[in-house]
């Protein structure tokens, strides 16, 4: 039986990939290596992942359902239980106090009735009795009110000052909360990155073969710039730490280092040439002095800045398959590698010289997209689940933590912000945002549904903004609280 060969009516090439993301017309999702697709996979693997998923929907629906309402149910139970104590200790503290002081009045009525007999009295008596009674009225009643009531005083400030420290607690609880929502959409063919240069009030972003920048003010953007060097698809944006420089690279191989001036524009500074096929990750130090880069040539090439411009230093090839992203610690002690041959290499740089020193075989049971630090002891993974993996104390070597999601689409990239302690996770149907409230527990906090790229919030966590494949626009989501 013969085969047939199908041809890519752009590029003329045998088409191998398919792209699974549901929300992408039937007529796009074969393509050949040239393509450049959101996620390329092989049409085999493609199909087999597609029934999965279709099968799996209806379940993973359900599950996220019943999971949004158990969380709510047990808020509003927490918060019942908590109104029903402070009312009742309330009400009792109400009750004992007007039974002291109807106890205190009846106590004077007695008094008045068996001392002061008004028609065995006369008038002189009667005007004595009226000083003694107006004596012991303006004094001792309202001293033994008193004193009754102060018994109950530090009573009443203590059921007060739990009631208060209830509201506080309760405050604080709804301040900790990030709840975001849309305020801003531009218009956008396509994109895979965004990065924000804080300093210059910069949106950077990527269309197609073009370098956007845009002023972010007013909780709206307004594009400056626009180059069109890069001649393929731009896969992945880069800034430096002093946000001085961005680095940006993709389909055509070359990483472009850009400039950017006080005004906030941009030009092209350097070009780099080492890699032989698509660029899907670069990443820096925090020195701004040693860049990173990787991609499909299943290759790690690092580069270190001589003065003003930037020499390849070193090559690491201990990956079986394209390479999909890379990460660095924050002491930048160890990078880390994730690749859809399923494993994680850890290296660490030995007298200059980055070495692995760990390698995580079948660390998912599928294609491994995206990687993200927590701190120097944790890093989170994505595939179709994401995984929290700790460093043993005794061994020095990482080991899963647990499972935080599962049954997901492409988990293709996660950031973890350790001021605010947020982290984005952004997959095939959603942006999850989690508080890391304990470090090695953190809680989902909320879900922003539909497929995104380049998901990133702004260094004070008001803003998170992202790209929105379904609509073609990039959105900007304030935070409510």
């Amino acid at each position: 039986m013969s085969s047939i060969n199908i041809l890519c009516p752009f590029h003329s090439k045998v088409v191998n990939f398919l792209n699974i993301d549901l929300n992408v017309k039937i007529g796009d999702r074969v393509a050949c290596d040239e393509c450049g697709l959101i996620r390329p996979i092989s049409i085999v693997t493609g199909l087999e992942i597609y029934n999965r998923m279709a099968t799996q929907q209806n379940s993973q629906i359900d599950r996220l359902l019943d999971q949004e309402v158990k969380t709510l149910e047990k808020l509003k139970n927490k918060l019942y239980k908590k109104t029903e104590e402070l009312l009742q200790n309330i009400k009792s503290l109400e009750k004992e106090i007007e039974v002291q002081i109807q106890k205190t009045i009846q106590n004077f009525k007695n008094l008045k009735l068996t001392q002061y007999q008004i028609g065995q009295t006369t008038l002189s008596q009667l005007q004595k009795m009226a000083q003694q009674i107006s004596l012991y009225k303006n004094q001792e009643f309202y001293q033994e009110v008193i004193d009754n009531i102060q018994n109950y005083q530090g009573v009443f400030i203590n059921q007060f000052n739990t009631a208060l420290k209830y509201v506080e607690d309760y405050k604080k609880s709804i301040e900790e909360l990030i709840t975001y929502q849309k305020c801003y959409e531009h218009p956008q063919d396509i994109c895979f990155d965004i990065q924000i240069a804080h300093k210059h009030n910069l949106i950077i972003s990527n269309c197609e073969n073009k370098i956007r920048s845009y002023l972010f003010k007013d909780d709206k953007l307004n594009q400056l710039q626009e180059d069109k060097s890069h001649r393929g698809y731009i896969e992945t944006i880069c800034l430096s730490n002093s946000q001085m420089y961005f680095f940006s690279g993709g389909v055509d191989k070359i990483i472009r280092i850009w400039k950017i001036s006080d005004k906030g524009t941009f030009e092209l500074s350097q070009e780099l040439k080492g890699h032989k096929d698509c660029i899907k990750s670069i990443v820096i130090n925090s020195q701004d002095n040693q860049l990173f880069s990787t991609g499909y040539d299943q290759t790690i090439q690092i580069w270190n800045k001589c003065e003003n411009s930037w020499q390849q230093s070193q090559s690491l090839n201990d990956h079986k398959r394209e390479i999909l992203q890379l990460q660095l610690s924050q002491n930048d002690k160890n990078l880390i590698s994730v690749s859809w041959d399923r494993s994680i290499n850890i290296y660490q740089s030995i007298s200059k010289v980055w070495k692995m020193i760990q390698k995580i075989e079948n660390a998912h049971q599928y294609d491994i997209f995206s990687v993200c630090f927590i701190n120097d002891e944790q890093f989170v993974t994505g595939s179709r689940e994401v995984i929290i993996w700790q460093r043993n104390s005794s061994t020095g070597l990482f080991t899963q933590s647990r499972i935080l999601q599962s049954n997901l689409g492409c988990v293709d990239r996660i950031k973890f912000y350790p001021i605010l302690k947020i982290m984005i996770s952004q997959n095939s149907y959603a942006v999850d945002i989690w508080r890391f409230v304990e470090i090695d527990n953190p809680l989902q906090i909320q879900r922003l549904k539909g497929l995104y790229q380049g998901s990133i919030l702004t260094n004070d966590g008001q803003y998170l903004i992202a790209y929105n494949v379904d609509n073609k626009k990039i959105i900007i989501n304030r935070r409510l609280f």
